[in-house]
C-alpha cells in the first residue's frame, strides 16, 4: 500500500487484521487441497477495497461493535468477491492475478471453478449467521446480477462494437453492484437511514473504480498487467470511445489489435490521438464526485474522512 491508503484503512486497521485472520479461520475445510488453495488465495490478499467499504460504511453510519457482524459481513463480500474472480480467470484464461499465479493456471480449470463454488457456498453459510433479512435480500440479488453481468460481457465478446451505455451496464452488473450492497449492507447493520444514500455511493464508486481498471489495461500496473482486456478482446470504454472518433486508418489498427497483448503499445498510440484515454479518465472523475455527494449526509468522522479519501483514490490509481 502507499501513504494514501494507508491513510484510508488507518481507523479500521484493527478491524482489517481480525478480517484476515477470521478469513483463514473460515476458509478451513477438510480436504487437503482446498485449504492448500485457499491459503494460496489468501496470501495473494489484494487492495481489500470491498470490504474495506463495507467496514468504513457501518463504522460511518454509527454501528457499534456489539459483536462481529460488520467483519463477518465484510468477509463475505470478500468471498463472493473471489469466488468471480476465480470463475473470470477460467472464462478469461487469466494466468496471473496481482502479480501471481492464478488459481487455474497452477491446478486448472476444474479446481478453479469448484473452488469458486466452495467460497460462494461459505458466504452464504456467513449471511445465515448474520440473520439480517434485507442483507439477505441485498447479497442475494447482487450475486444474481453478477452473473449476468458476466454472461452478458460473454455475449460482447462476440460484437465487433458495443455502445458506452451497454458497457456502462455491463460494468454496473459486473462489479459496481458488489460495491454497492458492500456499503449498503454496512449502512444496513448500522440501521441507519442514510442506507440508501450509501447505496448509491457505493455503485457510483464502483464505476469509478471499473473505469480506472480500464485505463490501467493501457498502462500496466502492480495489480494489472498492460494489455489484459486488449489480448481477451474485451471492449472497455476507451477502445468504445476510439471506435467512435477514431479515422479509418485508427480503426483498422483498433480490430487488427483485438486479441493481440503485444499491439497494446500502437492502441496506446490511438487512444491518446483520439482522446480517449482522458474521456475515461474524466468519466471516472464524474462518477468518482457524484459518489463524494452522496456521503454529505453522514456526520463527521474518521471513517467518512476515510470513504471520501477512498472516492479520490481510486481515480488516482492511474497516475
Amino acid at each position: 500500500m502507499n501513504e494514501t491508503s494507508e491513510a484510508i484503512v488507518s481507523p479500521i486497521r484493527d478491524e482489517l487484521t481480525r478480517l484476515d485472520n477470521l478469513l483463514s479461520q473460515r476458509l478451513h475445510s477438510n480436504l487437503p487441497f482446498i485449504m492448500e488453495l485457499g491459503n494460496h488465495i489468501v496470501a495473494a490478499g489484494g487492495k481489500r477495497v470491498r470490504p474495506t467499504l463495507v467496514l468504513l460504511s457501518a463504522l460511518a453510519c454509527g454501528y457499534h461493535a456489539r459483536d462481529d457482524r460488520h467483519i463477518a459481513l465484510a468477509m463475505l463480500i470478500e468471498l463472493i468477491h473471489t469466488a468471480t474472480l476465480l470463475h473470470d480467470d477460467v472464462v478469461d484464461g487469466s494466468a496471473v492475478r496481482r502479480g501471481k499465479q492464478t488459481v487455474k493456471s497452477l491446478w486448472g480449470n476444474s479446481a478453479s471453478v469448484l473452488v469458486g463454488d466452495f467460497l460462494y457456498s461459505r458466504a452464504f453459510q456467513i449471511l445465515y449467521e448474520i440473520n439480517h433479512s434485507d442483507i439477505s435480500q441485498a447479497v442475494a440479488n447482487a450475486t444474481n446480477t453478477i452473473a449476468e453481468g458476466e454472461v452478458q460481457q460473454l455475449v460482447n465478446l462476440d460484437k465487433k462494437r458495443i455502445s458506452e451505455q451497454e458497457y456502462i451496464e455491463v460494468v454496473t452488473h459486473k462489479t459496481a453492484i458488489l460495491f454497492q450492497v458492500a456499503c449498503y449492507g454496512g449502512s444496513l447493520l448500522a440501521e441507519h437511514d442514510a442506507a440508501e444514500q450509501m447505496a448509491a455511493f457505493g455503485l457510483e464508486l464502483g464505476l469509478a473504480f471499473q473505469l480506472i481498471d480500464d485505463l490501467l489495461d493501457y498502462k500496466g500496473s502492480s495489480d494489472k498487467l498492460a494489455g489484459q482486456d486488449l489480448a481477451e478482446g474485451k471492449l472497455t470504454l476507451p477502445l468504445i470511445h476510439a471506435f467512435e472518433h477514431a479515422s479509418a486508418a485508427q480503426v483498422q489498427t483498433l480490430e487488427t489489435a483485438l486479441g493481440n497483448c503485444a499491439a497494446v503499445a500502437s492502441v496506446r498510440e490511438v487512444l491518446q490521438a483520439t482522446g480517449s484515454l482522458d474521456y475515461t479518465y474524466q468519466k471516472a472523475c464524474h462518477y468518482a464526485a457524484r459518489a463524494h455527494h452522496h456521503l454529505m449526509s453522514l456526520p463527521s468522522s474518521p471513517y467518512k474522512t476515510s470513504l471520501t479519501q477512498l472516492s479520490q483514490f481510486v481515480v488516482r490509481r492511474s497516475y
